[in-house]
């Protein structure tokens, strides 16, 4: 039986969560609720897979904007000691106009012998 892991993950602008009880072929997730970044708007998930394997899904919308405005997400992940282990260098939404908003997906890979140390991650960026 695989074993289970206890993890509480926080980030630094914004908590994110991760199921209380993970086995070890599950993988990781991190969650953004209305993250903010000048009049842009994010909810996302980050999952980690075993196998190196990642995947962003991520809403984002405007409340203003004349020309259309790009959330340039940022992800970093992290150790328990706080020391970054791998990011995904800069992630772009959709162009966004007020009064809709925009699913949309990146994926991305990172070394698997790091899975088992990741502790927490958290979303940056601009607008």
């Amino acid at each position: 039986m695989a074993s289970l892991r206890a993890k509480l993950l926080i980030a630094a602008t914004v908590l994110a969560f991760a199921p209380a009880l993970v086995s070890d072929d599950s993988p990781l997730e991190f969650k953004w609720v209305d993250s903010r970044a000048g009049d842009c708007h994010l909810s996302g998930t980050l999952r980690l897979h075993p196998d190196g394997h990642a995947v962003f899904d991520a809403t984002s919308w405007t409340d203003q904007s004349n020309t259309g405005d790009i959330w340039h997400a940022t992800l970093h992940v992290y150790n328990a000691q706080k020391q970054e282990l791998f990011g995904f260098g800069v992630w772009d939404s959709p162009r966004m106009f007020p009064g809709s908003s925009y699913n949309w997906k990146k994926e991305g890979g990172f070394p698997a012998g790091l899975f088992d140390q990741v502790d927490s991650a958290d979303l940056g960026g601009d607008c």
